[in-house]
């Protein structure tokens, strides 16, 4: 990423400065919170689904062959990837977003007048049933190309949607996929079933007093 922003170049040719760059860097680096949130939600999943877990451990073994993930394993991980994205229908990291219409306008019968503030909400368009057969369910499966494609816009947007849409929401799934790839490739978690997991629905949607599980070494 490091070397992309300081190869990146504008309309006159010229580059940024050292206190852009840096800018530019704390600004995706710092956005930590909404990644570690959605891992923590699907090893929680993956605990709660051992087949799921089975499975993703059988694609790692096939497509990693036991070197360390990288950036060029990214395309093949496609069960891998399936995992987070049902992880964040489930769990988005951002549970909803407002925005404000800049003029009046009716949506069927309902009138919106400029200015106001308009919630949406990834955790309920998630889990409409019209659109995602066993909305509570975690089935990674589901999430194959013909899927995705049949999915109107706006009924998925774990990174929000539009113009305003995450900046850097390509670089946060590559991380989040490679990252989960690193640590399942490794480690199995089980739920330590004496405590409980309680939802915290903040400005993101995390776990309240953490997720406790006791890690095994594979």
């Amino acid at each position: 990423m490091l070397s992309m922003l300081m190869q990146a170049r504008d309309d006159d040719g010229i580059g940024m400065s050292d206190e852009q760059l840096r800018d530019e860097v704390m600004t995706i680096s710092c956005r930590y919170e909404t990644t570690a949130n959605a891992l923590s939600w699907t090893f929680y999943l993956l605990a709660r689904h051992p087949e799921a877990e089975e499975k993703l451990a059988d694609e790692l073994g096939r497509v990693l062959e036991g070197n360390a993930p990288a950036f060029h394993h990214f395309p093949h991980l496609h069960f891998t990837q399936s995992v987070i994205k049902e992880s964040m229908r489930l769990y988005p990291p951002v549970w909803w977003i407002s925005r404000e219409p800049k003029e009046d306008v009716w949506l069927d019968d309902y009138f919106l007048p400029a200015g106001c503030d308009i919630a949406l909400s990834q955790w309920v368009m998630h889990r409409r049933p019209e659109y995602f057969t066993e909305p509570a369910s975690f089935i990674p499966d589901r999430w194959n190309r013909k899927f995705e494609e049949s999915l109107p816009s706006y009924v998925y947007f774990p990174f929000g949607a539009g113009p305003r849409i995450c900046i850097g929401n390509n670089f946060a799934m590559m991380e989040a996929v490679l990252l989960l790839a690193a640590i399942m490739q490794q480690f199995h978690f089980d739920l330590d079933i004496s405590s409980s997991v309680v939802i915290e629905p903040s400005i993101t949607l995390r776990p309240e007093q953490g997720i406790y599980v006791v890690i095994n070494k594979r």
